[in-house]
This record gives C-alpha cells, structure tokens and sequence, in this order.
C-alpha cells in the first residue's frame, strides 16, 4: 500500500511574492503613476468637462388626418407601440434636421452658441454646432425620446 500523498496548494501568489515585485519595481509602478496623474490633471485644466442638459419627450400619438382642415371624426390616432417605432423615427429626424438647428441658431443668437470664434459665416456654423452637440435617441420599445445637449457654457446649455 502507498502512502497517501500530502496536498499542496497549486501555484499561487503569496504576499512574499507581491513585495517582490512592488520593490523591484517601484521605480516602474512610481514614474507610470506619476505620468498618468499629471495627464489627468493636465486635461482637467486644459479642456474643461462641458455643461449638458437634458429633457425627455413624451409622445402618446400623433393624430393623422386625410384633410388638412381636421373636421370631427376624420383624424385618426396612432399610437407609437412597437409597431409605431417610424413614428418616433421621423421625430427623432424632424429634430436632428438642419433646419430646425438653424431656426434655434437665429432665436439663440450665434454669437451665444459660437462665444468668441472668429466672424464669419457665423448663422451656419452655429446650426452645425448646435447639431453636432444635440443627442437624440429613444430606448427599444418606448415612446419617450430622449434629448441631451452639451456646451462649455452653462448658459447656454
């Protein structure tokens, strides 16, 4: 008969083995450290997180008429379910338009949207600031849609 055998652990780390190497590598483990703080300090100072606001929409349904003039009992709603998702599309696509930026753009003032870029052109380039800083979305199976807005000044946002 053989004598039964003594159980060890498998390979491991012990804490001899995690000094080991924090001393023989600090100097590695310190300049890495101290290379990724002063960069996160840096681009804090640097470029300053933006101002963002938010606001949900709600749409329970869109009424749909045949005649342009809605009379009594011709208008028809539909729903925006799972089936009603183009609804919540063309929405979504009424807001991200171009000219709708540009309609905001005139009401805000470009010069409130542009701060003190350099003049010029400044109508239009204030409606592509104004959509490309303009997130849209609507979650799977929702009738909400979701509008965020991002600006360097909190007034604006």
């Amino acid at each position: 008969m053989t004598p039964p055998l003594d159980r060890t652990d498998g390979p491991g780390w012990s804490l001899s083995d995690i000094y080991l190497v924090l001393f023989r590598h600090k100097t590695g483990i310190l300049t890495c450290s101290f290379i990724g703080i002063a960069l996160a300090v840096t681009a804090r100072l640097l470029l300053p997180p933006p101002y963002q606001s938010e606001a949900k929409l709600f749409i329970r349904y869109v009424a749909e008429t045949k005649a342009p003039a809605p009379a009594a009992g011709l208008a028809t709603a539909k729903s925006p379910d799972q089936r009603g998702e183009t609804i919540l599309d063309s929405e979504m696509e009424i807001i991200t338009s171009w000219d709708l930026a540009r309609q905001v753009a005139e009401a805000v003032g470009p010069r409130t949207i542009l701060g003190d870029a350099p003049p010029g052109n400044e109508l239009n380039r204030a409606a592509a600031i104004i959509r490309r800083d303009l997130l849209v979305e609507s979650p799977p199976r929702s009738s909400v849609i979701r509008l965020a807005y991002r600006h360097r000044d909190p007034q604006v946002a």
